[in-house]
């Protein structure tokens, strides 16, 4: 539709574009902070493998061994707090954005209303 076909009806374009403009500026937003989370923990994970491998190549006798088994307790433990971390974070980020989506479409309910009564 045209800006005049609006205007004969009397709806302001730019009011009512407003919403979905402010939705799909917090659905970047949320988008680029997950991936920027992903990004962080794909980086973490790479470096814990390959710091796993170094140890497992460097092994050269029992003993070696015995010291780099006893020490993947410690690197569990680490990746499991990753993990966790990573998923609390997840959680918190949806939960902003679909508290701000909310708001954005109570926002606007409340001036359609408004415009309706």
């Amino acid at each position: 539709m045209s800006k005049q076909t609006y205007d004969m009806f009397g709806v302001d374009a730019a009011k009512l574009a407003a919403p979905m403009k402010e939705f799909n500026q917090l659905a970047v937003s949320h988008l680029e902070k997950l991936v920027a989370l992903n990004l962080d923990s794909a980086k973490a994970y790479a470096e814990l493998g390959v710091a796993q491998l170094k140890a497992v190549s460097e092994v050269q006798d029992f003993d070696g061994l015995q010291s780099l088994v006893t020490r993947q307790n410690d690197v569990v433990k680490q990746m499991g707090e990753k993990l966790a971390a990573d998923a609390r974070a997840v959680v918190e980020l949806s939960k902003t954005f679909n508290m701000d989506a909310q708001k954005i479409a109570k926002e606007s309910l409340s001036a359609v209303s408004a415009k309706a009564a």
